[in-house]
């Protein structure tokens, strides 16, 4: 029967059901139409076949329990978790390790944290950054300085966990459980010791103590924001899931108790089966869910069949009334049940339960105790307070920037901790090699996402900052991820502080100033640019560099992470930089496994050098930018001498086959007839030429062809004119 037809047979079910002294309303209450899953529930209910019926039946469940859990989803407070919390079991974390990406865990929970990942690429990269590198093996000196600093109930929280778990190893459940209760009075919002001392207490059969455990670890994941894709959420859904199974066995068959279980049973199916999921779920996690799906098949066969009889412990309903519609009827509480789930009235009425225990979301830190742990959280380079706090495998914390800045000097030395000296070599190559395979577009795809471009402040996930450019260039010091339990303390108990130190830091890691001054002419604002003292480069050309030497990697690095990857060129002289210059764009970069880089650049404009400055070691200046002159144009007929010159070019390059070769250096021949002069006096050794770099500065920044086209064009004519290469044009002299 189609689901339509089933909610109507429901409807017409209400006015038999009130000759039986029943509430139309109370009925009409548990349906609504505005639910698809809800007339799915209904349609399976009215299969003939009992197979179809208890399966289809147990598919729309899971379905009202998923609809239900999205919706908490939806209206789900930001994830909260304490501080100083690890980011796999939740609790507060006993000697903690950062790993790679950010995450603080418990030093037990590295390896479990690993597994819980579904891909097997991920989970061979998290183990080569534990083993080669050496991140999840050493303590975070900071967090455990701090925690044990201030956080002395937790702290102790976390060691009377562990001796719990011991005893609860040996079977000694009274000993564990009394651990757990005195970790509970030390540190109320750890979630793990409430479902930890719920399985000691389902052991002993202490069901009542059992469920008033889960039901308050229910309630914590609900206000600290643990969503249902989480595994202590799961893990609390399954303490649950025993505790009902151990009472059903108990007291034997019983309506309250198998409805809970069927919703439970829904539930713990629904965490597992949510087609939108980004990634795919662990397969512990999907053996986890089929298993519940069975039982809940199971139950639903044996609920559905006592309900037809009319059972009595699930109440007579309209069982003298000798209809179809009366079928329908008798499996009201089912009805209700999905009801229940598509509403979420049942993860509500747990969570309100276990909010009786008025524990708090977080153990408040005082003012006085983070004052008292102030200084520690300044940087041990800069002095300052962290900055996307990063840390090293050996344990010690720096700013990302200044550990960007010690891998910057690696050419001259091997890297190393500037504290405990720890060898940061494997480390700094696994950077540099993830920036080469990104660039390249060579990094496997599911390692890729764990590296999406975001922008430097924005989170991971509540716990981690990603510092990989938002955009398409990257660099080793953007995978440099944030320890995102010190970087959410210092957000949250320093606001000003942090705030201050942010303006701070992107003052400092700006390449250049920008736009700040008048120009000398007072027409126009001049910028100020990071400058590369090399040689003459040209508008148009294309541009490899080799940058090795630590102030230009640091440059380079700034110039890509700040959107705008673009630096000026100028010739080096005896008196430094030369007067004028070129603006560069960065097209690619390629980080070599020793930190060197490969970049290929392309010119854009022309500008003068105003006034010079330095900035952490490399150039900067003041600049204006030239523009030819809007009323010297080229002729057309001198336009179409530079067309001829071009063809004339291209086939020349041709037959010699060198097209690709030059075109790789250079970049394409430019169709633009004033980036083709510009191209061919940048390429003049194909030409047999030879001009030192002056008359090349000359020809692009001379008094009389600086921002005149035309004289540069006669000065082209008389440069190529001797090889005969290209057709002489009678008007190429014409100013018109």
């Amino acid at each position: 029967m189609a689901a339509s037809a089933a909610m109507k047979n429901i409807r017409e079910a209400t006015s038999l059901a009130a000759d039986q002294n029943m509430s139309t309303d109370e009925i009409l209450s548990s349906f609504e139409k505005d639910l698809p899953e809800m007339d799915k529930l209904a349609g399976s209910l009215t299969l003939a076949s009992a197979t179809d019926m208890v399966d289809q039946t147990c598919s729309a469940l899971i379905e009202c329990a998923r609809h239900g859990l999205k919706n908490e989803e939806d209206g789900k407070v930001q994830s909260s978790y304490p501080d100083f919390t690890c980011a796999y079991c939740l609790a507060h974390f006993i000697q903690p390790t950062t790993v790679m990406s950010g995450d603080t865990l418990c030093q037990g929970c590295v390896d479990k944290y690993i597994d819980l990942n579904p891909s097997q690429g991920i989970q061979n990269k998290l183990k080569f950054e534990k083993q080669r590198i050496g991140f999840g093996t050493s303590n975070n000196v900071l967090l455990n300085s701090i925690s044990k600093n201030i956080m002395h109930d937790g702290h102790r929280a976390a060691q009377l966990r562990l001796d719990g778990n011991a005893s609860f190893r040996a079977k000694d459940y009274g000993i564990a459980i009394g651990k757990y209760s005195e970790a509970v009075q030390a540190c109320p919002q750890d979630i793990v010791l409430y479902s930890n001392r719920a399985a000691a207490r389902t052991l002993i059969s202490d069901y009542d103590g059992a469920k008033k455990d889960v039901h308050t670890a229910l309630y914590l994941c609900k206000i600290q924001g643990v969503g249902k894709e989480t595994t202590m959420h799961r893990r609390c859904i399954s303490r649950l899931i025993a505790i009902l199974e151990a009472l059903n066995k108990k007291a034997g068959p019983g309506a309250s108790v198998e409805m809970e279980l069927l919703a439970a049973y829904a539930i713990a199916a629904g965490c597992g089966t949510d087609h939108e999921a980004e990634m795919a779920l662990p397969d512990d996690v999907d053996k986890q869910t089929s298993r519940y799906k069975r039982k809940l098949n199971r139950l639903l066969g044996k609920v559905i069949h006592a309900l037809k009889r009319g059972n009595e412990r699930f109440g007579e309903t309209a069982t003298s009334i000798a209809s179809p519609v009366n079928d329908m009827l008798k499996l009201y509480p089912l009805q209700v049940l999905g009801h229940s789930l598509c509403k979420r009235e049942h993860m509500t009425k747990i969570e309100q339960q276990g909010s009786e225990a008025n524990v708090p979301a977080r153990q408040a830190i005082t003012l006085d105790e983070m004052k008292s742990v102030r200084e520690e959280l300044d940087c041990p380079l800069c002095f300052n307070l962290l900055y996307h706090p990063t840390v090293l495998p050996c344990g010690h914390v720096l700013c990302r920037l200044c550990l960007a800045r010690t891998l910057d000097h690696r050419l001259t030395k091997q890297p190393s901790c500037p504290l405990c000296r720890h060898d940061l070599v494997f480390y700094a190559d696994y950077l540099n090699r993830i920036t080469t395979d990104t660039n390249r577009g060579g990094l496997n795809p599911t390692l890729l996402a764990l590296y999406k471009p975001q922008d430097g402040r924005a989170l991971r996930s509540t716990q981690n900052a990603p510092l990989v450019s938002k955009y398409a260039l990257k660099t080793a010091a953007g995978f440099i991820y944030v320890c995102g339990a010190l970087q959410a303390l210092i957000e949250r108990h320093f606001p000003e502080d942090f705030a201050q130190r942010c303006k701070d830091a992107e003052n400092d890691e700006a390449a250049a100033a920008g736009k700040q001054s008048v120009s000398e002419h007072g027409t126009a604002p001049a910028e100020e640019i990071p400058i590369f003292i090399c040689n003459v480069a040209f508008p148009g050309v294309q541009n490899p560099l080799h940058v090795f030497e630590p102030r230009y990697r640091l440059m380079m690095r700034r110039c890509v992470e700040s959107g705008n990857p673009v630096f000026g060129m100028t010739m080096h002289t005896n008196n430094g930089g030369a007067e004028y210059g070129t603006l560069l764009r960065i097209l690619s970069f390629n980080q070599l496994p020793d930190g060197r880089s490969q970049i290929n650049c392309i010119g854009e404009k022309r500008f003068r050098v105003l006034k010079y400055g330095m900035k952490d070691g490399y150039s900067v200046g003041n600049v204006e930018w030239i523009v030819d002159s809007p009323e010297l144009k080229l002729a057309p007929t001198v336009v179409d001498y530079f067309t001829r010159a071009r063809n004339t070019v291209l086939q020349m390059l041709d037959y010699s086959a060198r097209r690709d070769a030059v075109e790789m250096q250079l970049g394409v021949v430019p169709e633009n007839p004033s980036e083709f002069m510009f191209w061919c006096v940048a390429a003049h050794p194909i030409f047999g030429l030879r001009l030192d770099p002056s008359a090349q500065y000359q020809y692009l920044y001379g008094e009389a062809s600086r921002c005149n086209v035309q004289k540069r064009a006669v000065l082209f004519y008389q440069i190529f004119s001797q090889l005969g290469i290209f057709a002489v044009n009678p008007n190429l002299n014409s100013e018109d």
